[in-house]
């Protein structure tokens, strides 16, 4: 099987306009304002791993469309789920939580 019979670049627009919403509602100052200092750090987490998400969407439609122009896609999947990675990880710590 190959990609274009998995998604369509339809599927990939949809996803990023799901996506798109999540993120603003996540870093919108309505809910940033209002949220705990641990709630941020979860709130951070959802906007980046929107952001990541989002990108592989968006490398998908270019690969549907048969070509990738995204300049360095995984540059900047790596940074931002490094900051998805560290705002979790800040989480758990102020809520001491261990996982194994």
């Amino acid at each position: 099987m190959r990609l274009n019979d998995k998604f369509t670049i339809e599927d990939m627009k949809d996803f990023q306009e799901r996506l798109n919403k999540l993120q603003i509602s996540a870093t919108h100052w309505d809910i940033r304002s209002n949220a705990s200092e641990t709630e941020l750090e979860l709130l951070d987490t959802i906007d980046h791993l929107c952001r990541v998400s989002n990108m592989l969407c968006v490398i998908i439609e270019q690969e549907l469309k048969g070509h990738i122009v995204t300049a360095q896609p995984h540059r900047y999947t790596n940074v931002k789920l490094s900051i998805a990675e560290a705002s979790l990880k800040n989480y758990l710590k102020y809520k001491n939580i261990t996982l194994a």
